[in-house]
């Protein structure tokens, strides 16, 4: 096809591309002339528009803003599109491939053998680019066989791609759409990073890619960024800034197992064509077609020529061409369908083993009862928190022992890499308090892969260094909250108390104070025991943890013999002496709980501990100088799981949370929030969310803003939230 006599020019991708353009507003990206496939000059004598502008749905509308013109205006109705031909050995036979043997696969002079150039399409008659297939020797029946060692190489590289975690590769597709009497070229190219690696016992699978995105069309060229990430697709809107994810696939794009299926089934007439050196590599050229693919929204039959590794069984590169489809659905995220179109395509794959920083716009993976800490720089780090993992039809939860950092700048997360833990230092149900000199405090538990070992672990996050620092393991086996006190020292405050046996494995929580000047440990005093129907036990397990104004330390509610717990003590670290206080009006499990500006602490809601035991709307409040509790008016919805933040103007945000009237497995998560104003004793309706949530986190930001991460999400087939949401009270 000649090229168009147009000078191209460069822009970036932005939302202002709609599918709905009209033929008059579509003329601004036309050229006066385009070459019909005999070579002749056809005018147009278009008016030039200013393009108009639309939603960042539209991804690839300038991908299709020729064809869109064309069908919309053309005077030639479009064609039915030619099935793909008989593959038929070309005017140039190719010599028979030899029959297996120990002796080594003869190299074929290379002028007999290559994948031919697809030729542009004739008006009458499209035609898709073959893949030679080997002739017919005289001792073989005129039916294809399919050798078994192809089948082998190719078996081989299957495994071998299963196994490989990260690697580049370089996508280049040449799309032939014919519509109105014309054919149209064009090039797509793709160039980025793969990450791929199965679940663990720590952390969820991994499936990432990130890349470069190149659409070429006439009189411009479309550059933009894609991320792809646990299923989820997202494009980078140069102009707003902003990420956006996508409704369906990343269009067009193809990773390793597009081209190699997941058996031996997914590809048919499989042949060794030869074998051949490819950049310094010692390849196995196989050819095949893999009928009924899935390319980011199109469908088709195609005639692939694999280039695989001899010695690693690595596959290097694909040349592929057929005839695809976008179907009723058009190309993702376009409401519209369009002409099927001759595809091309070579990409390669390559680095492998490389270093592959995975950023996302939003988590990685979900996870709940999470902790997030602002950091100085703008930063801030999410670490610990629980993925759900549905298997037949069962929900495993799955700790998870990776941090992610959100930078604000870029709105991206970083997430750590999996390959800097070693299999020993995984770390659990961590729980992190910031210091005075911005650096990020961690306690948890690290545990083997039989979850036979238990230890408590600490270290420290420097924001400057963007590294951790062990520091000595605290003494006991905390799952702890971490309370920092007004002398700059770390209360560890068991979440369980009392003596746990996991898997024969003894744990004993601990009271403990941590010295970030020494990084020393220090044994303090054991939490209060109470005495119920004559049965010895320890305050709570599951309470809140606040530090007051006065320096001591409120702790609250949990579970004692009695399911949810009313008792309330006070810690006082310059004596090292716990002290019971007056108990609360309502018994509360998991109870939420935050130091008001003026020195008091609002209590609100409950936790779920059964089916009889449903999520509660109350609301209390302690007053530290008198000692005593007061009743405060309730919130409208029973939450459990919620959060509660001090806003800069000395309100409370109650935000999300879910009710199990019904019980656990039928809870009820919501999207509303409250706001509790101390100065009127009174609660107020707050901003919608964008998205039910319940054990989230929740962190006030400087501006004023609440940022809302993860959490439990309302929808049972998934139910658990990557996403995140700034809400302004």
């Amino acid at each position: 096809m000649n090229q168009l006599p147009l000078a191209i020019s460069t822009v970036r991708y932005s939302s202002t591309l709609r599918p709905d353009t009209t033929c008059a507003s579509i003329a601004t990206v036309m050229p006066d002339s385009l070459y019909d496939t005999n070579g002749l000059a056809i005018n147009l004598d278009i008016p030039r528009r200013r393009a108009h502008c639309g939603k960042a749905a539209g991804l690839v509308g300038a991908i299709i803003t020729v064809v869109l013109f064309l069908v919309a205006c053309g005077d030639d109705p479009e064609p039915t599109p030619t099935p793909l031909p008989t593959n038929t050995p070309t005017a140039t036979p190719v010599p028979p491939t030899p029959t297996p043997t120990a002796t080594p696969i003869p190299t074929p002079t290379p002028t007999a053998t290559p994948l031919p150039t697809p030729t542009p399409l004739p008006v009458a008659t499209p035609t898709a680019a073959t893949v030679p297939t080997p002739a017919a020797s005289s001792s073989s029946p005129a039916t294809t066989t399919t050798p078994d060692p192809a089948v082998d190489i190719l078996n081989t590289a299957r495994l071998a791609m299963s196994e490989a975690v990260t690697f580049a590769l370089e996508i280049d597709i040449v799309l032939d759409v014919r519509t109105g009497g014309l054919a149209i070229e064009v090039p797509v190219k793709y160039a980025g990073d793969l990450y791929t690696l199965d679940s663990t016992y720590l952390h969820p699978a991994i499936d990432y890619s990130s890349a470069d995105l190149t659409i070429t069309i006439p009189f411009q060229v479309i550059e933009s960024k894609l991320i792809t990430s646990g299923g989820t697709s997202y494009i980078f809107d140069a102009d707003a800034n902003t990420w956006s994810p996508l409704p369906g696939d990343s269009p067009f794009f193809a990773g390793p197992s597009v081209f190699l299926g997941s058996d031996a089934s997914d590809a048919t007439d499989v042949v060794l064509v030869r074998s051949e050196t490819l950049d310094g590599t010692q390849t196995h050229v196989v050819s095949a077609v893999r009928p009924g693919v899935e390319i980011g929204g199109a469908t088709g039959d195609l005639e692939v020529l694999y280039w695989i590794g001899v010695d690693d069984g690595l596959l290097h590169k694909v040349e592929a061409s057929g005839l695809v489809e976008f179907g009723e659905q058009g190309v993702p995220g376009l409401d519209i369908s369009i002409a099927s179109a001759n595809a091309t395509l070579t990409a390669r794959f390559f680095d492998y083993g490389k270093t592959v920083a995975i950023t996302t716009p939003e988590l990685a993976f979900p996870r709940f009862i999470h902790q997030a800490v602002y950091l100085d720089d703008r930063r801030l780090l999410v670490t610990g928190g629980v993925h759900d993992e549905v298997t037949g039809g069962r929900h495993d939860e799955i700790p998870v022992g990776l941090i992610q950092i959100y930078d604000f700048e870029t709105g991206l997360w970083m997430l750590e890499d999996p390959a800097s833990r070693m299999q020993d230092d995984w770390r659990i149900f961590h729980s992190v308090v910031r210091l005075p000199d911005g650096k990020v405090f961690r306690v948890g538990i690290q545990v083997d892969a039989e979850w036979s070992e238990f230890f408590g672990v600490a270290d420290i996050f420097d924001p400057a260094a963007n590294a951790w620092k062990s520091v000595p393991r605290p003494l006991g086996h905390p799952m702890p909250h971490l309370v920092l006190l007004n002398d700059g020292r770390v209360l560890s405050v068991p979440f369980v108390t009392g003596v746990l046996i996991v898997n024969s494995t003894r744990i004993e929580p601990t009271v403990e104070l941590f010295d970030p000047q020494t990084d020393q440990w220090h044994q303090a005093a054991d939490m209060l025991v109470f005495t119920e129907d004559e049965v010895l036990v320890l305050a709570s397990n599951n309470q809140a943890a606040v530090p007051l104004q006065d320096g001591r330390v409120l702790v609250m509610g949990g579970r004692g013999t009695r399911d949810s717990s009313t008792r309330a003590a006070t810690y006082d670290p310059a004596t090292d002496i716990w002290k019971s206080t007056a108990s609360m009006g309502t018994e509360r499990l998991e109870p939420k709980a935050v130091a008001l500006a003026d020195g008091r602490v609002l209590v609100a809601g409950s936790g779920i501990l059964s089916n009889s035991n449903a999520a509660d709307s109350s609301a209390e409040v302690y007053d530290p100088s008198s000692a005593k509790w007061t009743a405060a008016p309730s919130m409208t919805n029973p939450r459990s799981g919620h959060s509660l933040t001090l806003l800069s103007d000395g309100r409370v945000l109650a935000a999300g949370g879910m009710d199990g009237t019904k019980g656990f497995d039928e809870f009820v998560v919501h999207s509303t929030t409250e706001i509790f104003d101390p100065s009127t004793n009174s609660w107020s309706p707050g901003p919608e969310l964008a998205e039910p949530r319940s054990y989230h986190s929740a962190t006030l930001l400087p501006d004023g803003r609440v940022l809302l991460i993860g959490g439990i999400r309302q929808e049972k087939e998934r139910r658990l939230s990557t996403s995140m949401e700034f809400v302004t009270p």
